[in-house]
């Protein structure tokens, strides 16, 4: 609730905002924000990791084929890593500007 002194100095006394200044009540909400976003991007990390494993997988076939014509295994590679370039520079960005639409909402 809120108290007015009354006086010389009106003072109002706010109780909600006192509590919200105690150090631990404040950490704890910070803590709580820390583990949560942690567990988002690890989350996120292994999601994309499978992803691309899938994706790997599924293309061995192709890579096989390749690798029988001549491409070198660093070819191979620096094709993986394009791939997952392009999508990244695709992804990351749509992936913003969707949280800021989700956050403005």
């Amino acid at each position: 609730g809120l108290k007015t002194i009354s006086g010389e100095n009106n003072i109002n006394i706010s109780n909600e905002l006192i509590q919200l200044e105690k150090p631990g009540y404040n950490n704890s909400i910070m803590a709580t924000l820390i583990i949560t976003i942690s567990i988002v991007v690890i989350a996120t990390i292994v999601v994309i990791y499978n992803a691309f494993q899938i994706s790997v997988v599924e293309r061995t076939r192709q890579f096989g084929l390749l690798r029988s014509i001549g491409a070198t295994r660093k070819q191979i590679r620096q094709i993986v890593l394009r791939e997952a370039t392009f999508l990244a520079v695709i992804a990351i960005p749509i992936g913003i500007i969707c949280s800021l639409i989700a956050l403005a909402s």
